[in-house]
């Protein structure tokens, strides 16, 4: 395993599920990680990141709003690699996840050009399902979703094992 010892990389929508994982991990292995946030001043959103090991040496958060041109200018100056996780997204619409997955795919290309026009190595990593323990202590957008099957799964279970209807049968 490579060293990240006097690198840095540059992490972002660092309060997301998987980039929460990828500030951690690459600070356990050296690196300096330029994170950002929407707010660096919600503890909601900042706190597990300022308490990994190495945080407080070596993290340094930025706010940058991707819809703002040139926000992202200071974040990755200096950086020897980027980790692009965040999104705009606006899931007020009538089918939030569709608008999402059509975000991730527009900036995933727009991502590719752009390498290609500035001879940029790129990696695009793909996961078909991504599961573990949360480090962030709210759930975002993302995961809701997530979290409504299962509880909707419990609540099948739960009208499973009631009495209050003798016999009914549920079938799903």
């Amino acid at each position: 395993m490579s060293s990240g010892v006097e690198k840095v990389v540059c992490v972002t929508g660092a309060s997301g599920y998987i980039a929460s994982w990828l500030v951690k991990l690459l600070l356990q292995r050296g690196y300096t990680v330029n994170a950002s946030v929407r707010n660096p001043n919600d503890p909601k959103k900042t706190e597990h990141l300022l308490m990994l090991d190495g945080a407080k040496e070596r993290l340094h958060l930025f706010k940058a709003d991707l819809l703002e041109e040139g926000s992202f200018d200071s974040l990755v100056d200096g950086c020897e690699g980027v980790f692009h996780t965040a999104s705009p997204v606006d899931f007020s619409a009538n089918d939030p996840q569709l608008w999402y997955m059509l975000s991730k795919t527009l900036a995933e290309k727009a991502a590719w050009e752009f390498s290609k026009e500035n001879g940029i190595d790129m990696v695009a990593m793909l996961p078909g399902w991504v599961s573990g323990p949360l480090l962030q202590p709210t759930l975002n957008a993302t995961l809701e979703p997530f979290l409504k099957l299962v509880k909707d799964a419990e609540m099948t279970i739960l009208l499973h094992h009631t009495t209050r209807y003798p016999g009914r049968e549920l079938k799903v």
